[in-house]
């Protein structure tokens, strides 16, 4: 999409809805629940966008994808963990940086382990859609869009939901529903990567505009709607390095590890990645001695809730970890997560196939360690 198809499909977008003083109130009880997404809403006001133009990057600044450096690196000096969340992990509050973009109780961070802030917006009270701009440097990206409504309108937050798609394309991309008001200091984070492995997203030209549209839409009839009380935020961050883990039989990308993430609030870096064809069991990876690290484990690739096609015909599609402090339990049907781990003595971790074992695809085992 060049910048003059960009400025036409604006234009065409109206930014008048209002709003629906009936709706807060009509909405009925029997309209089926929503399960929350991490991908919600964002608002902001048209007039002030589309003034700000490609200034937002300026404003918000943006990122830059860095090659995947020949080893994990060095991260910056982390001070010696002093308090601990719920899950034993450290945990402490991240300081404010003069790229935040804040707004009454709400905070978009400027950067959130190895990603950095390109556009971020929290609406006004009552808007009912938005288009946010930002100038691409790069198409791996990390988008986080979240919508909310006051504490005592839990009910109506099964009513309404947050559609976006990028101008300029057909179709949403994202939906889901609102949530009640979170608490003073709430962070957005970024919940959806668009695009495949290795790839980013293709719809995105650097170097070119681009622009993500958003509506608040009645979760019943799709029509779109305002409510007075709801409030949006939206960000896009670009992606830091990551480390692609490809199909052991073709060396397509199955799937892309962020190389720095964060947990509570500190930084972990990737310091060992096991990965290979489906098996009973993939080779042991040695956890350290007194320190919390991360481990990210799963599958990529593999047949989705299906036994078939396997060298197995026994059970499902299902794969744990032994040798955690804490089961985080098995995955079926695909799929990976990542548990974290207080610190402990040393031990070793081990991928272990149950059931079938597909004949495409591929294990892995992630270990995180806390960045010093």
């Amino acid at each position: 999409m060049n910048p003059t198809d960009l400025k036409q499909d604006l234009d065409s977008l109206v930014c008048d809805v209002t709003a629906d003083r009936g709706f807060a109130a009509g909405v009925a009880s029997k309209v089926r629940a929503r399960k929350r997404t991490r991908a919600a809403g964002v608002g902001v006001a048209c007039a002030a966008l589309l003034t700000l133009g490609a200034g937002l990057t300026s404003q918000l600044g943006s990122g830059t994808r860095t090659p995947r450096p020949a080893t994990s690196g060095h991260a910056a000096v982390q001070p010696t963990p002093t308090m601990t969340g719920t899950d034993g992990m450290p945990t402490r509050s991240v300081p404010a940086a003069p790229r935040d973009v804040v707004k009454e109780g709400l905070r978009i961070r400027a950067q959130i382990g190895g990603d950095s802030l390109a556009a971020g917006f929290i609406s006004d009270v009552g808007q009912g859609q938005a288009t946010m701009l930002w100038d691409v440097t790069t198409n791996h990206v990390a988008i986080g869009a979240e919508c909310y409504l006051p504490s005592g309108a839990a009910e109506q937050t099964k009513q309404v939901e947050v559609r976006v798609r990028l101008v300029g394309s057909d179709g949403f991309v994202s939906q889901g529903a609102c949530s009640t008001t979170p608490p003073a200091g709430h962070e957005l984070v970024p919940g959806w990567t668009p695009g495949e492995p290795g790839h980013g997203w293709t719809e995105l030209t650097v170097g070119k505009p681009a622009g993500l549209r958003v509506q608040l839409v009645d979760a019943k009839s799709g029509a779109p709607v305002a409510v007075e009380t709801a409030r949006f935020a939206l960000a896009v961050y670009n992606q830091g390095p990551q480390r692609v883990v490809p199909d052991p039989r073709t060396g397509q990308a199955l799937a892309a590890l962020p190389e720095t993430v964060e947990h509570e609030g500190y930084r972990y870096r990737l310091v060992d990645l096991v990965a290979g064809a489906p098996s009973r069991k993939q080779p042991a990876v040695a956890t350290p001695a007194g320190a919390p690290f991360l481990i990210t484990y799963g599958s990529a690739g593999t047949p989705v809730g299906s036994t078939e096609g396997g060298s197995n015909d026994g059970g499902g599609d299902t794969v744990r970890l032994t040798g955690l402090g804490t089961d985080p339990g098995a995955l079926t049907g695909g799929g990976w997560t990542i548990a974290p781990q207080p610190a402990r003595a040393a031990n070793t971790v081990q991928l272990v196939r149950d059931g079938a074992v597909p004949d495409t695809g591929v294990d892995f085992v992630a270990l995180y360690r806390l960045a010093r």
